[in-house]
């Protein structure tokens, strides 16, 4: 998102009139060279597609910057490990969702398009239709296996309310593992304890 200070009004009267004032002047110019734009940075809209909707639209949490999204995945297990800056950017390589009650972000089975890490809400988890477990905790991450293995997903993911979630594309998390073995080998050691403790 880019916002920009509104320009101020330039005074040309004494143009038309012909008259100037250099001091004037000279603190008007100042003015002006003193309105910056400011620009967030924005997150790349990663290639993962919306996930299925249900259910109507109300309030959402405010999307949090990449300095905040750094902070609160850093208590994950997953990404613990990782150095601020390798973390810092996987998270640019993802972008915010907002999502509605219903929706679904895995579906067992079915090859996972990417991760998604809850940064609001709290998510279903369901094997053949039973609940087996809730994500609540702000900053866990779901997908991880099903992403980074290819394989199809071995439980259906979905909000149980509106959620707020950061999703990083599988092409782009991919991309990031080569660059980046300390996201490798932690997102394996995740994989490993997950597939240990069933």
């Amino acid at each position: 998102m880019s916002v920009s200070l509104p320009s101020q009004p330039v005074d040309t009267d004494h143009l038309r009139t012909g008259s100037s004032n250099s001091q004037e002047d000279q603190s008007h110019s100042r003015t002006l060279s003193s309105l910056a734009i400011f620009n967030e940075k924005v997150q790349p809209v990663a290639a993962i597609p919306p996930p299925e909707l249900s259910g109507s639209k109300s309030h959402y949490e405010t999307p949090m910057n990449t300095a905040g999204l750094t902070e609160l995945f850093s208590k994950c297990d997953a990404f613990s490990s990782l150095p601020h800056d390798e973390l810092e950017n996987l998270i640019n390589q993802g972008t915010q969702h907002e999502l509605e009650t219903g929706s679904i972000l895995l579906h067992e089975g079915k090859t996972g398009e990417g991760i998604w890490g809850l940064v609001s809400g709290k998510l279903d988890v369901t094997v053949e239709g039973k609940s087996i477990n809730q994500v609540t905790e702000p900053g866990e991450v779901v997908g991880e296996i099903s992403a980074v293995s290819h394989t199809p997903a071995t439980a259906t993911v979905k909000a149980a309310t509106e959620v707020l979630a950061l999703g990083i594309a599988h092409d782009k998390l991919h991309e990031t593992m080569k660059k980046s073995p300390s996201l490798a080998e932690a997102l394996i050691r995740s994989m490993t304890r997950y597939l240990g403790s069933r």
